[in-house]
C-alpha cells in the first residue's frame, strides 16, 4: 500500500512489460557478447578440424607401419605410396637402412607421411621410425 502511495506521488506507474527500447538495449548487449564469441567458435571448429586430419594421419602412419611388418624381411625396401582418407591425400616415403653387423639382421624403416593443412595452410607431416628384425 504504501509503495503505490510512493509511486503516486513520484508520478510512476506500475509496468507490466518492457518498453521496445529496453528490448532493443538488451538485444544490442546480446549483439556485442556474440561478436566476441564468434571468433572464438570459428577457432574452435578450425582447430577441431586440423585434429581431425592429423588423428587420420596417425591411422595411416600405423597402417603403413603395419603393412613394412607384415613384409617379407628380404623384401622391404625403399618406397613411396599415395593415400586417400577421409578427403585429405597422404604422401608417404620410407627409406630402409640394413644392419647386417649383428647376430640378427635388423632392418630400420623411416617413414615421412606429408599431407596439406585444411584451409590453405601450407604442409603438416609425421615421420616415425620402425626397427623390423629377419625371423
Amino acid at each position: 500500500m504504501l509503495n503505490k502511495k510512493i509511486l503516486r506521488i513520484l508520478g510512476m506507474k506500475k509496468q507490466k512489460a518492457f518498453s521496445l527500447i529496453e528490448i532493443m538495449v538488451a538485444l544490442l548487449i546480446f549483439a556485442i557478447a556474440m561478436l566476441g564469441i564468434i571468433p572464438l567458435l570459428i577457432n574452435f571448429m578450425r582447430t577441431n578440424v586440423m585434429n581431425e586430419v592429423r588423428s587420420n594421419a596417425n591411422y595411416v602412419m600405423q597402417k603403413v607401419i603395419n603393412d613394412r611388418k607384415s613384409s617379407d624381411f628380404d623384401n622391404i625396401s625403399d618406397g613411396s605410396t599415395t593415400q586417400n582418407y577421409n578427403d585429405i591425400q597422404y604422401n608417404i616415403s620410407w627409406t630402409v637402412d640394413e644392419d647386417n653387423s649383428s647376430f640378427s639382421q635388423i632392418k630400420r624403416v623411416s617413414i615421412i607421411l606429408k599431407w596439406q593443412k585444411p584451409y590453405g595452410k601450407g604442409e603438416d607431416n609425421l615421420t616415425s621410425e620402425v626397427f623390423i628384425r629377419k625371423e
